[in-house]
């Protein structure tokens, strides 16, 4: 994957957990506790500090986020569609 993709994908699932945390109207702390994610993994993917993500890893916190609200793979295709 060229590093142009994996930082527009860093970039989306950022923006992603950003909106979700506030659709939810959560902390890093509780997002984190809601969808099995440490709290500085998620502090980390907020401020894009993560060089890459496998897409096991990016699946795997997008099911995470959202189990914990469903309408939220609505909220996941307008960010993944935004550029």
């Amino acid at each position: 994957m060229s590093d142009n993709i994996k930082h527009n994908v860093l970039e989306k699932l950022s923006r992603y957990i950003i909106l979700k945390k506030k659709e939810l109207g959560l902390s890093n702390d509780g997002l984190a506790k809601a969808c099995k994610i440490s709290n500085g993994e998620i502090s980390k993917l907020i401020n894009m500090e993560r060089q890459s993500i496998s897409p096991k890893t990016f699946i795997y916190y997008i099911q995470g986020l959202t189990i914990i609200s469903p309408i939220s793979s609505t909220l996941f295709m307008k960010v993944m569609t935004f550029h």
